[in-house]
């Protein structure tokens, strides 16, 4: 997942997909609830609650909000 994630840093603007946000949430251990179309993560460590939408195509700032959320998780 490490690499992954990695990827997500270098490459914001690649083919991702919700199941790459999942897959490297549960990696570190962040909390993956499905809730009305929205992917919604929580961790003790995360003083906002991210959500992102299930439905539509993932974009760059959404990657890039992503990968802050797990490198917060991360320290």
């Amino acid at each position: 997942m490490e690499e992954i994630l990695e990827r997500m840093r270098q490459d914001p603007q690649a083919d991702w997909n919700i199941e790459d946000l999942v897959n490297v949430a549960k990696h570190f251990d962040v909390i993956v609830q499905r809730q009305q179309g929205y992917i919604v993560c929580s961790h003790p460590r995360l003083s906002i609650t991210p959500t992102f939408s299930a439905r539509r195509p993932i974009r760059v700032p959404v990657i890039r909000d992503f990968v802050d959320m797990i490198d917060s998780v991360r320290q």
